[in-house]
């Protein structure tokens, strides 16, 4: 939820965005279609070493607050969007993974 919302968790919390459970390399997450996600965002701690490309990018939140996030490449399962496909990492999602999904 940090992409679209707001830096501070607990006042993410406080919208009470659509999350659904769906899965990650076969691990079961929280996910959240964000329409205002140019991609998708995953918590650092859902990335293995192995799946990372060594490269980063400079990530803005819309309460324009900014940070450094990996990018990797992982297999995503949800309703919005399946397969495999390229991510940044961070490492203070609130939620597991958010993504736009297909249009």
């Amino acid at each position: 939820m940090n992409c679209a919302a707001l830096s501070d968790p607990e006042k993410t919390k406080s919208l009470c965005l659509p999350i659904l459970r769906d899965e990650i390399d076969r691990r079961e997450v929280d996910v959240m279609r964000d329409t205002g996600c140019e991609g998708v965002v995953v918590g650092r701690q859902l990335v293995d070493a192995g799946q990372l490309t060594g490269e980063c990018c400079l990530l803005l939140r819309i309460d324009n607050t900014a940070l450094l996030a990996e990018k990797a490449v992982i297999n995503l399962r949800t309703p919005f969007l399946s397969g495999e496909v390229k991510a940044l990492c961070i490492p203070d999602a609130i939620c597991d993974v958010m993504n736009r999904g297909r249009s």
